[in-house]
């Protein structure tokens, strides 16, 4: 009997130690990740729907769902065509950089439980699925990281684009190939639409305080609170805010408004000091805020700008790479738009506004609603004005105020990623 259990436990010892040998593989190189979750709040701290799948200006070598490059079907991004989509978040451009010190080749996927993959290069091997009801992913297989030295030509075009900011970084060059094509970056992109609830709620109030509510299971760090109107804007800086737990902070009075000019500079700093203090490369931080320092910095309204836990992004973003890397760090900013009250009930008076007969008063309406300021998420204000169950008439008036808006803006190329 003693010999038989020995055996067994021989047996066990032998199987389970290749797949301990497996589970603890790594090899020497470093895999650093960056990217951003835009939600969009109202006054009371709802979380709204909205359409974050607008017109964007990406470079046209950057695939799709429904361009997906040879080989792969091409599948609906989940509710009917990308710009009917209504969304809780916006997954924008997470980028992952590999640092070896020679050549090697690692397997990467990521997994989107709760959203859908819409945007990715270089080119993937696999992804799916077809809709919200199911788990999105993207597979790009075999990616090689070439040698510190190895030097490609990456693909750009003659129209200026942000994508390319995330490309001043020492990173590696990685190489993918798909039969006969092989295609070269400085990282892997992608980017896409999220279906699930923000660890962070922001009430503002009318005496210039701002209640932050830490909903999450993680604490959250670094977070800026940023009012910015008619060119001018304040700077509020909370450092900690642990899990399940709620802090007012007052924000930063008028008179110490700053120019925007300023104000871009001084955050400039201060958030690649953050981003870099989480574990990113200061190139790295530096690339992201380039990427995004007009949308974060300069647009007009009330947001808060955080860092989201490492255990967070992981549950959301299950990323698998093999080998392991010896050092991984994923920086994910959290972006909470939020929609005051005020900016509300202006938006409510200009939709009735535009209901009047008299052509002078829609056409005032539209410009007034224009500076409001709302840009992108007009959309989400209008949703939360009409609730659940509007009138036709109101929702009818409210839309074609939104399109008049948008008709006759001023041409203006804007990045929305």
């Amino acid at each position: 009997m003693v010999g038989v259990m020995k055996a067994i436990i021989l047996s066990t010892l032998l199987i389970a130690l290749p797949c301990a040998s497996r589970a603890a593989q790594t090899e020497d190189y470093i895999a650093h990740e960056w990217g951003t979750f835009t939600s969009v709040q109202s006054a009371d701290g709802t979380l709204i729907p909205w359409n974050p799948g607008i017109a964007t200006d990406l470079p046209t070598f950057v695939y799709n769902r429904s361009r997906p490059g040879d080989g792969l079907k091409a599948t609906a991004y989940g509710f009917g065509s990308k710009l009917g989509v209504f969304a809780l978040h916006r997954m924008e451009t997470p980028v992952i950089y590999f640092y070896s010190d020679r050549e090697r080749t690692v397997n990467v996927k990521v997994n989107f439980p709760q959203g859908t993959v819409t945007e990715w290069y270089p080119r993937a091997q696999a992804f799916g699925p077809v809709n919200f009801e199911d788990k999105s992913y993207l597979d790009w297989g075999a990616v090689q990281i070439a040698a510190p030295t190895h030097q490609s030509k990456l693909p750009l075009e003659s129209a200026k684009n942000h994508y390319y900011a995330a490309r001043e970084t020492d990173a590696n060059l990685v190489r993918v190939a798909n039969g006969k094509r092989e295609e070269w970056e400085k990282f892997l992109f992608y980017r896409g639409l999220g279906q699930f609830p923000t660890p962070l709620r922001v009430l503002p109030t009318e005496d210039g305080k701002v209640t932050l509510q830490n909903v999450g299971e993680g604490d959250l760090k670094h977070l800026f609170i940023l009012r910015v109107r008619d060119g001018k804007g304040t700077i509020t800086y909370h450092p900690h805010l642990p899990a399940q737990r709620n802090n007012q902070v007052t924000l930063e009075q008028s008179k110490a408004s700053m120019p925007l000019a300023n104000l871009v500079k001084e955050m400039n700093r201060r958030m690649a000091e953050s981003l870099t203090k989480e574990g990113l490369f200061p190139k790295e931080a530096e690339s992201m805020v380039k990427t995004w320092h007009d949308s974060w910095f300069e647009e007009t309204g009330l947001r808060v700008l955080y860092v989201i836990p490492g255990a967070a992004t992981d549950k959301l973003l299950p990323l698998r790479l093999e080998p392991q890397p010896k050092q991984i760090a994923r920086v994910f900013v959290g972006r909470t738009e939020v929609i005051e009250a005020d900016v509300e009930w202006d938006l409510l008076q200009q939709i009735v506004r535009y209901t009047d007969t008299d052509i002078r008063v829609r056409n005032a309406a539209v410009e007034k609603t224009r500076n409001l300021g709302l840009g992108r998420f007009a959309n989400a204000a209008v949703s939360k004005l009409l609730g659940p169950a509007p009138s036709p008439q109101f929702r009818a008036k409210a839309h074609e105020l939104l399109n008049a808006m948008n008709e006759s803006a001023p041409a203006k190329v804007t990045l929305v990623r």
